[in-house]
């Protein structure tokens, strides 16, 4: 009984780190999105009426494991 009193309160400790964690990258992300944010509008400003095309706009939180990149398949192994 003990042993699984022990267990649950490290694993609410273990919840409440990764929460605090995930609420400190939460405010880093919207920090960066501001200052990407400003930066564009400056570059606007600067770029207003010029011939220029925008740069494109910034990735919305799209982190791409390197396992989960789309296979296109090689013409080097192509059996068929």
């Amino acid at each position: 009984n003990q042993l699984m009193y022990d267990s649950i309160n490290e694993l609410q400790r273990k919840e409440k780190a990764i929460q605090e964690q995930n609420s400190m990258l939460s405010k880093q992300i919207k920090e960066r999105e501001n200052v990407l944010r400003a930066q564009q509008e400056q570059w606007d400003e600067q770029n207003h009426g010029h011939n220029m095309p925008p740069p494109p706009p910034p990735q919305q939180h799209q982190i791409q494991h390197p396992y989960m990149l789309s296979h296109q398949p090689s013409p080097f192994l192509n059996m068929g």
